[in-house]
């Protein structure tokens, strides 16, 4: 950002009370250009993207008139606007632009500029009146022009009378005399002084109040019905609907008004539109709707008006003549205008129909007033709107994000708090937990079973809020049913120092009957597969999972490893005497799995070390994973306190992650058994 530039916003007036932030973005999208005496700014017909504001030096405004004479319309200077139409529409500069002198200007790119108009009422209110000061300085021209009389000086009313049929349509007789042809021309000239003063009170006593108070209200279906009621009367339309786009893409029917009907739908009435949605694109093919009147504009972002329905061919308008069939009514004139949000994305559209004369009542086509009109209460309904649905929004987020914060303080409840872990004589139960998200899918937990220790790390699938919800049925479930099964007393009988589960003469099938006759434990793991797996099965949510029993007393670990990886067993010097590999599937999957019992044991000294995969995948900010070789030097360091081993374990991933976005969950959890004294 050119900081000179931005010194010379903050000193132009109309950037007087924007802060520094706002100012730092327009000057962002501007550039300082310098043109020598005579050089030409713009031109007349080109497409522009940009408009300027003069810091030093004069222009002159011209464009080619009557017999291709060169007219001045205008003279600026010093923090004046050039190219300001742009804001209201994207046609072709209007005038070219001249040096008069040295010149320097801002060039401020119009996506910048617009963003930061509708983000700024102050500002917004700032270039309006500076649109005003120009509109009043055109009737004042205007009327000078009155005095341009050379022509009929010299008698030749031929490009005057051509002009007036052309745009005012005059019809002059050549056979009247010259006061006469005189007064037609001063009433063509009174009738555009009129037409420009009226755009002007329009803009500044109804308009741009009406934006005022637009922006005001806090109910979004009473701003919705107040920009069509507000519309429809200043264009003394009989009916109107207003359009909201969906985030499907499509336009829905908002609010629906037809005063001759009696007919009020949508909004404050409570009665529901039963049209169908528009569809922006075909439902089939894909290709943009450019069918219906309504899709259209909102396609093209530009304002539609059609004389007579039932005269047009380029839409499809076969759902307005159904409605004039149903109710006796008699669509004619149409005009639908685009409401854009800071961003040029169309948000809703505004739908008039059946302009009235206000003499006769007699339904007329939309002029280019009523266009204009239009136009400008949709930029304004548009900023009104866009900032509603923003606050809506927002309200929204701000919902969600406390009901999130709730979930996790839920979901941090479901986890063991370290004082609540029981921590048997001569042993030692640490554990550690980091969410990647606001919400988990990784949970631990440790608890007593009768005179044992259940001891369970689980990490479900996926993230996010799916994952949380599975991540405290799961938990409930294990240790809901672990608890309500008799201890694994007939398991001890089995299984000795000298004949461990793999190799007692029991093949698998007959252990997993085993463990369902005996009713132990472990057949939480069993319980737990069927409900989720018969109950959930269609959401394909499941949970890899280590849950082990550990009798503090001997030492014996009896453990089931539905899919997770591997936990360790480690020596006091850091030798890695066993790995415990899965016993079975991840729980879950599907009904009925088999999973198997094994056995392992801890000596005085030995630690269990369980974590879940968010250690081995945990990525550095060049993609790279911590994988097992990470984690076996850690492991090998010797080790004299859980704690102390899960404080290694973080110190590492935090400096391998480092700026990185964690990737997934990390749970570790450390058990260590006190060496003999």
């Amino acid at each position: 950002m050119n900081n000179n530039i931005l010194e010379l916003l903050k000193r132009m007036p109309l950037f007087a009370d924007l802060s520094e932030e706002t100012l730092a973005q327009i000057a962002s999208g501007t550039e300082l250009c310098e043109l020598t005496k005579d050089e030409v700014l713009i031109r007349q017909g080109e497409v522009g993207s940009s408009l300027f504001i003069i810091r030093s030096g004069w222009v002159k405004l011209i464009t080619i008139g009557l017999e291709n004479k060169e007219l001045v319309l205008n003279q600026l200077g010093p923090g004046q606007i050039i190219g300001e139409t742009l804001l209201i529409n994207h046609a072709p500069y209007s005038a070219t632009v001249i040096a008069l002198s040295p010149l320097q200007v801002l060039k401020l790119k119009y996506d910048t500029f617009l963003t930061a108009l509708q983000q700024n009422p102050s500002l917004a209110m700032a270039f309006i009146s500076k649109l005003c000061d120009r509109l009043r300085f055109a009737n004042v021209y205007i009327g000078k022009a009155i005095e341009w009389s050379h022509y009929i000086a010299e008698g030749n009313y031929s490009p005057i009378q051509n002009q007036i049929q052309a745009t005012h349509n005059t019809i002059v007789d050549t056979g009247q005399n010259d006061e006469i042809r005189i007064g037609a021309f001063l009433s063509a000239l009174a009738r555009m002084i009129k037409g420009v003063k009226r755009r002007q009170e329009t803009l500044e006593q109804i308009v741009l109040s009406l934006g005022v108070a637009l922006s005001a209200e806090r109910n979004l279906d009473r701003l919705l019905e107040r920009i069509l009621i507000e519309a429809k009367s200043i264009c003394n339309a009989d009916a109107g609907t207003l359009y909201l786009c969906t985030d499907e893409k499509y336009l829905d029917f908002a609010i629906m008004r037809t005063d001759s009907l009696n007919l009020a739908l949508g909004g404050t009435t409570g009665k529901t539109i039963h049209f169908a949605s528009l569809p922006l694109y075909d439902e089939v093919t894909g290709e943009p709707n450019h069918r219906n009147m309504a899709t259209y504009a909102a396609l093209m972002k530009r304002t539609v008006s059609v004389p007579d329905i039932y005269d047009c061919d380029e839409f499809d308008f076969s759902g307005a003549k159904n409605f004039d069939k149903e109710h006796g009514y008699r669509t004619v004139s149409c005009v639908t205008a685009p409401l854009k949000n800071h961003s040029d994305q169309v948000i809703g559209l505004l739908q008039l129909i059946n302009a009235r004369d206000p003499s006769t009542n007699e339904i007329i086509p939309f002029d280019a007033h009523n266009q204009f009109v239009i136009e400008s209460l949709a930029s304004q309904a548009a900023i009104a709107l866009n900032n509603q649905l923003l606050v809506e929004r927002e309200q929204v987020l701000a919902k969600i994000e406390r009901d999130v914060q709730i979930g996790r303080q839920i979901q941090l409840d479901f986890l063991p708090k370290a004082a609540d872990m029981p921590q048997p004589p001569g042993w030692e139960i640490a554990a550690y937990f980091q969410a990647a998200r606001e919400v988990a899918g990784d949970f631990f937990d440790v608890f007593p079973i009768q005179n044992k220790i259940g001891l369970v790390v689980a990490d479900v699938c996926d993230k996010g809020v799916g994952a949380a919800l599975f991540m405290s049925l799961s938990r409930s479930l294990i240790r809901a049913f672990a608890v309500q099964h008799r201890p694994l007393g007939w398991l001890d009988n089995v299984m000795t120092d000298d004949r461990p589960v793999a190799a007692l003469n029991i093949d698998a099938s007959k252990r997993r009957k085993l463990l369902s006759a005996g009713t132990s434990a472990l057949l939480a793991i069993e319980l737990t597969n069927n409900y989720i797996a018969n109950t959930h099965g269609d959401m394909n949510m499941f949970a890899t999972v280590f849950f082990g029993v550990l009798d503090p007393v001997t030492g014996r670990l009896t453990y089931i490893n539905g899919g997770h990886p591997p936990a360790a067993i480690i020596s006091a010097t850091g030798e890695i005497k066993a790995r415990l590999p899965a016993t079975g599937p991840a729980v879950g999957m599907l009904p009925d799995m088999a999973f198997d019992i094994q056995q392992a044991k801890l000596e005085p000294g030995d630690l269990l070390f369980a974590f879940s995969d968010g250690v081995t995948d945990a990525r550095s900010p060049d993609k790279k994973f911590f994988k097992e070789q990470g984690v076996l030097p850690l492991l090998s360091q010797p080790t004299d306190s859980a704690a102390a081993l899960l404080a290694r374990f973080e110190t590492s991933l935090r400096a391998h992650i480092s700026t990185a976005d964690q990737f997934d969950d990390i749970t570790m959890l450390a058990v260590r058994r006190a060496p003999s004294t």
